[in-house]
């Protein structure tokens, strides 16, 4: 069942609250912290996302007590809500892609396959980044920061504003460089509804679409575009995301 509910892009604290309320029946969040056995801090704004989300929805205020919503009413809406959301955000990206191949050169848009090709494409974008970097994925996570930490901290050395979405789930194991990127200066969120995908946009001029899946060569395939008006759509995306995410 865990297994199924992460396939669907509940974070590991969502789904251990949700399935506890699924055993016991209401309660208040202390309680559900106890019985879920994690953290007290994390408890409520879990409940609250998944009250967003359409799992759970609270009964009473003061003190909060929760209600699980049951599995098929949950995961039917939420699926089809998900779907009508990246329906919406298909559309901009189809927009904007029809603008670069009636208006740009064919270099301006670039296919990389793989994860070392993947790697090599964003260091070399982030050597030319002047002003702004905006990056959010699911592999947000200890061997990335390790691999760009000191691409990144050359990034804010020179005063590049840096922004990052990752899920929660990856924070633990890379607690450790985000804590030294957050004193560097760099902005940082977590967000857990990022499945396989991962976006990047910079100086809002180019922006990079990565998607994870055994259909393309390496497991992954990464399109960079250099279009102004692509880097806007995607930027505008990023940080509508933002404004939802929980900052660290």
């Amino acid at each position: 069942m865990k297994g199924e509910l992460s396939k669907i892009g509940l974070s590991k604290y969502e789904i251990e609250c949700y399935l506890t309320l699924l055993k016991f029946g209401e309660m208040k969040g202390n309680d559900v912290a106890v019985k879920a056995e994690i953290p007290r801090t994390s408890t409520y704004p879990t409940l609250e996302r998944l009250e967003k989300k359409k799992f759970v929805y609270l009964i009473q205020d003061k003190p909060k007590i929760y209600r699980p919503i049951t599995p098929k009413i949950a995961i039917e809406s939420y699926i089809e809500r998900k779907f009508m959301e990246f329906k919406e955000d298909a559309k901009g990206a189809i927009t904007a892609l029809e603008n670069i191949v009636e208006y740009e050169k064919e270099d301006s848009v670039k296919l990389f396959f793989g994860k070392e090709q993947s790697h090599k494409s964003a260091l070399e974008t982030q050597k030319n980044i002047r002003k702004e970097y905006l990056v959010m994925g699911d592999g947000l996570n200890k061997k990335t920061f390790i691999k760009f930490y000191q691409s990144w901290i050359q990034m804010l050395n020179s005063e590049v504003e840096i922004y990052t979405i990752m899920p929660e789930k990856n924070k633990v194991g890379a607690l450790e460089y985000i804590t030294k990127l957050k004193i560097k200066g760099a902005n940082i969120a977590f967000y857990d509804d990022i499945n396989n995908l991962s976006f990047t946009i910079s100086d809002n001029k180019r922006a990079s679409i990565g998607i994870k899946s055994d259909k393309f060569e390496g497991g992954r395939v990464v399109v960079r575009i250099e279009h102004e008006d692509f880097a806007k759509n995607q930027r505008d995306f990023f940080f509508s995301i933002w404004k939802k995410s929980i900052k660290f």
